[in-house]
């Protein structure tokens, strides 16, 4: 405490000194990438009290995060005067955070923060600098005086939602004390705008704060090494094993009694001075002290803190040369293993030591998260051995949505670890469906149909060229394996379909496996896929009922073979019969017959596949409820209702803007295809139709500056029936039919 005020003294003592010279305040004409605002309540916070302590670690610890980015603070009683920018590695940063710090501890208490016209004040400050691309704003309090209202939960989301709509992330950081309303509020703030709150509390609150930030900006993490009471043991000494290649290694104290002091030895025992500047620096703040140490030798080093009272925590932070990177997956298929790659490499090139194991904790959508080992023994997904890259074949993942992914790189004799975070994206990615057909019984050199094949995302039909559609044929070592052919069941847009047949030409008698599969860009990479094998066979099928077996002759006693034998008695006599004048001898009259009723079948099964084809239905309804188009009714050609029963192109219904697209029709449902790349591409619930796009009932549809309303029954049929949709729906359809009016005019 006492430490503490002369501090404070000391500060104000240097304001004043500088007389005349104003604080540095962020010209209105500046340009930033990045930029953080610094929000104080200092009216909740008296000087030298514990929460000026605490808000001041909190601002030297916030400083030395961002030493490379700028900083401005201000405070919220008065948010037209801009403390900064501050640079924490600039050669001013010192005095600048000391006037602020200063600042700090002038406050008395006072109204009420007011978040609303805070957030309000400093977006209007952020836009006048010309933030391009990222910013983060910190709320800090300890205000005890509070009261949410609705009204207030209103003026603080309008005020919110510019800042969210650009992307801005707010957090919250409260000391011990603060009203437990004003701290639910801050939560929600920081919720909703993609940010985090903070509790300034001993040690957990300011350690906690640390871990996260260096975890964001993918420096790591904080190692908690070991925590005591001075009141109740004098002395505190813990071990500190640095992992090799460390280029910084940041030891970090946070202690309730700012009188409390630290040494630090090598592994040689040689103690690390604080007047040692060519191997260590000191960053000492009123709760914490961060003693960095450059370049320490690879071993176990050991800490100490005496003096004082009160709680004392130790933590290790490792800056390392090593690099553990996951190597860009794109997005990764649901229901599809898929390898995982990380790189373990010096920032020189060099690769890591042989003994180094790399794990990964895979966090799902969900929340759930496995730990997996990998591997660089060339096994389970690993292309070379000891390349210093490590693999893994992640089974199957069942769920949509991101993952997040803790790499740990650690070594068998140190218990430190080096950490990083990643992610990526698991979404359905095309699979095909097979329908075997004809795979047994095939004759050498005639051509059968073996499957159809149905290219589908999550059971949505998806198109592709038949080229990448693949077939596999494998047959003996010696003997080829047969020709294979590829028939699209319709090419719906730029010669692409979603169902092939696939033909199959065995070359001799042959037992083959057969594996289908796709080689296709989807989702910004090359993505394979493949099914089980299926066995197609030209070999003879056995017959059914076994041949009888042949007589078998007893032998004949020598006696009985020399006896004369008696004489036969005299055959019957046999008609001939009866001569059949054949004037088609040798024709094989059976085979006729077969050959004539499989073509009839067949025959008879095409028809009826034709004949019972999905009908169209539906209408077509203006923004007036007027009706345009009754699929179901509209007369057509005959030729059309035989050849595209099921389809109606887009120039059949006589509306503009619908010339490339065609509607197909199923049993229930109907889905709209892209047959050609138009300038006005017709949208459905105001998405572009670009490919295959599944139209339900009371879909909006645009095309050509006008909307209108698909429905499968008509309006009276459904009022009839009573099927009428929720207010809800009604309400959903309204606000789509909204956004989508407003881009059709603007378009």
């Amino acid at each position: 405490m006492k430490k503490t005020l002369i501090f404070t003294v000391l500060a104000i003592a240097a304001l004043l000194a500088l007389g005349s010279v104003p604080l540095r305040t962020a010209e209105a004409q500046q340009f930033f990438d990045k930029l953080t605002v610094v929000a104080i309540d200092r009216y909740s916070i008296s000087s030298g009290d514990a929460n000026d302590q605490l808000v001041n670690t909190f601002v030297g610890l916030l400083c030395n995060l961002k030493e490379d980015e700028p900083v401005v603070f201000v405070f919220t009683d008065d948010l037209s005067d801009t403390y900064g920018p501050l640079y924490g590695n600039a050669d001013d940063s010192a005095q600048l955070r000391s006037q602020v710090s200063a600042a700090v501890g002038l406050g008395s208490a006072s109204a009420p923060v007011d978040i609303a016209s805070s957030l309000s004040s400093i977006y209007d400050y952020m836009t006048s600098v010309h933030v391009r691309e990222e910013a983060s704003i910190y709320l800090v309090t300890a205000s005890e005086d509070y009261t949410a209202s609705d009204q207030m939960s209103t003026d603080i989301t309008s005020a919110l939602a510019p800042i969210v709509e650009r992307g801005w992330n707010v957090f919250a950081a409260t000391a011990p004390g603060t009203n437990s309303a004003l701290v639910s509020d801050l939560d929600k703030v920081s919720v909703n705008s993609g940010g985090e709150s903070f509790a300034l509390t001993m040690p957990e609150g300011i350690e906690g704060f640390m871990d996260r930030s260096l975890r964001m900006k993918s420096q790591g993490a904080l190692n908690h090494v070991g925590q005591a009471n001075l009141s109740d043991n004098p002395v505190f000494e813990v071990d500190l094993d640095i992992v090799p290649s460390t280029r910084w290694a940041n030891v970090v104290f946070v202690r309730e009694d700012p009188q409390t002091s630290f040494r630090i030895t090598n592994p040689d025992g040689l103690e690390s001075s604080y007047r040692d500047r060519t191997s260590s620096s000191v960053i000492e703040l009123p709760h914490m002290v961060i003693w960095q140490v450059t370049d320490p030798v690879q071993g176990n080093w050991k800490a100490e803190a005496r003096g004082g009272r009160g709680v004392v925590s130790a933590n290790l932070h490792l800056i390392n040369r090593y690099t553990v990177e996951l190597q860009d997956m794109g997005a990764v298929p649901v229901d599809h293993p898929e390898t995982l790659i990380v790189a373990a490499v010096l920032d020189r090139g060099e690769l890591v030591s042989p003994d180094a194991t790399v794990e990964a904790r895979v966090i799902g959508p969900s929340g759930d998260s496995i730990i997996h080992e990998l591997n660089d023994a060339g096994v389970e997904g690993d292309s070379i051995p000891l390349d210093g890259y490590f693999s893994l074949t992640l089974p199957p993942l069942k769920e949509e949505g991101r993952y997040d992914v803790e790499l740990r790189l650690s070594w068998p004799d140190v218990d430190h670890s080096i950490i990083s975070l990643a992610q990526f994206e698991a979404q359905h990615f095309p699979t095909i469906e097979v329908t075997p057909n004809m795979v047994e019984g095939l004759k050498p050199g005639v051509t059968e149909k073996i499957a159809s094949v149905f290219v589908n995302i999550n059971g949505q039909p998806y198109t592709a060229l038949a080229d990448e559609v693949t077939v596999s044929v494998s047959g003996g070592d010696e003997t080829p394996a047969g020709e294979v052919t590829k028939i699209p069941h319709e090419v719906v847009t730029l010669g692409k379909s979603y169902g092939f047949d696939i033909y199959y030409t065995p070359p001799t008698e042959i037992q083959s496996s057969v594996i289908f599969g796709l080689s296709i860009e989807y989702a910004g990479r090359q993505y394979i896929y493949s099914t089980d094998s299926m066995v197609v066979s030209s070999l003879p099928i056995p017959a059914s009922v076994g041949q009888s077996p042949a007589p078998v002759t007893a032998p004949i006693p020598a006696a009985a073979a020399a006896a004369p034998a008696p004489a036969p008695p005299a055959a019957p006599p046999v008609a001939p019969p009866p001569q059949v004048e054949d004037s088609q001898a040798g024709f094989p009259t059976e085979a006729i017959i077969i050959a004539l009723a499989a073509i009839g079948i067949a025959a008879l099964g095409v028809i009826l596949y034709w004949l019972t084809r999905p009908t169209p239905f539906g209408y077509m309804y203006t923004e007036e409820g007027e009706l345009l188009v009754d699929f179901g009714g509209m007369v057509r050609h005959p030729v059309d209702n035989i050849m595209k029963r099921s389809r109606i192109d887009g120039n059949e219904i006589d509306l503009p803007g619908f010339g490339g697209v065609s509607f197909l029709f199923g049993p229930d449902t109907v889905t709209m295809v892209s047959v050609q790349v138009l300038p006005n591409t017709v949208r459905v619930n105001n998405q572009p139709v670009t490919d295959t796009m599944t139209i339900h009932d009371n879909s909006l549809i645009g095309a050509s500056g006008r909307i209108y309303f698909f429905r499968y029954i008509s309006p009276e049929i459904a009022l009839e029936s009573g099927n009428v949709e929720a207010d809800d729906d009604d309400n959903e359809r309204t606000q789509s039919y909204s956004r989508m009016r407003n881009m059709e005019s603007s378009a």
